[in-house]
């Protein structure tokens, strides 16, 4: 009976191990190592107004985006696993699109080593600029080495603004390297995180994530995350700051959020310890009615006044260059 008990414990242990008891996504880091990445985020904002027994407005739509690719070059790694890189600007690309029924405006900037052209003239040159950063195995930046020489090499300080300022600010020099479904992606379960929200303009106080990984196929494995605006202010975070422009300001503060949705995938090589790609999305509706501006005169007019309706997009990318 005990001979019989034992074969069955081994018998349960190789099944949980066939069944997929895989560990979270690791990245490898080895000396010498030298890759290409690329991060995109496109930022889109469309508002109309619909007035009873007339033709729809036309949308009007402010569509920014900007790419970076860093050459990233591994000088040493810790006993932790974590490892010091230098990273170059290969390519700065920015570009906004302002369209308006009586305007339509485009700024850009677009810097390598090469050279830097920008519709404001004047801005610093990124292209071939470095900084170091120390990188967790779960792609967290653990410190930023050499930002103020960087700022000097531009002529900037933490005072400037500008272009070229907004690219090498703290928040965004992490966003080019942190993967946020790598750093919370579970072994093969799932797990819940609460998240800032990604945009001022949603109408929450957080997000709460929801992060599962699938069996590995071969080496590689999938990270999908799907996300729900939370109303409350979560234990440990603070309240979001509001939009800062008035027109924002307006819209957020007398309108409803009817619909909000937040979902990301990611791919990984678990025996390169690589990062394959990583793709997030969302979507925001809000929706303005106006009896509930100017004290409520909308009230008085026939079928209650026009509605006007934002919609927000928003995608980030990030993959190896081949």
């Amino acid at each position: 009976m005990k001979r019989s008990m034992a074969v069955w414990v081994v018998v349960l242990a190789g099944l949980a191990v066939s069944m997929g008891c895989q560990s979270a996504p690791v990245c490898k880091y080895h000396v010498g190592d030298v890759d290409t990445v690329s991060y995109t985020q496109k930022s889109v904002y469309k508002n109309w107004v619909e007035m009873p027994g007339k033709d729809k407005d036309q949308v009007r739509m402010r569509t920014t985006e900007y790419t970076v690719v860093l050459r990233r070059e591994v000088e040493s790694v810790g006993i932790d696993g974590s490892a010091v890189m230098n990273a170059t600007f290969e390519q700065v690309k920015f570009d906004l699109n302002i369209d308006f029924p009586d305007k339509d405006t485009h700024e850009y900037y677009l810097s390598t080593p090469d050279k830097t052209e920008s519709s404001r003239g004047g801005e610093a040159m990124l292209g071939g600029r470095s900084f170091k950063v120390r990188v967790a195995p779960d792609t967290t930046v653990l410190e930023i080495m050499g930002r103020d020489a960087l700022l000097e090499q531009l002529g900037l300080s933490d005072k400037s603004t500008g272009t070229a300022m907004f690219f090498v600010s703290e928040e965004q020099l992490k966003k080019y390297l942190e993967r946020d479904l790598i750093q919370n992606a579970p072994g093969m379960s799932s797990r819940k995180v609460m998240q800032p929200i990604p945009d001022s303009m949603v109408k929450a106080k957080a997000v709460e994530m929801t992060y599962k990984t699938a069996p590995a196929i071969g080496d590689v494995v999938t990270i999908q995350a799907t996300g729900e605006a939370i109303f409350v202010v979560p234990k440990g975070m603070t309240e979001p700051e509001p939009p800062a422009v008035f027109g924002q300001k307006l819209i957020f503060d007398n309108s409803d959020m009817q619909e909000f949705a937040l979902e990301g995938s990611a791919r990984f090589d678990l025996a390169a310890g690589k990062v394959l790609e990583e793709n997030k999305s969302m979507r925001c509706m809000l929706v303005l009615l106006e009896e509930n501006l100017f004290g409520g005169k909308g009230k008085e007019k026939p079928g209650g006044g026009g509605v006007m309706f934002t919609e927000i997009l928003r995608s980030e990318s990030f993959a190896p260059v081949q």
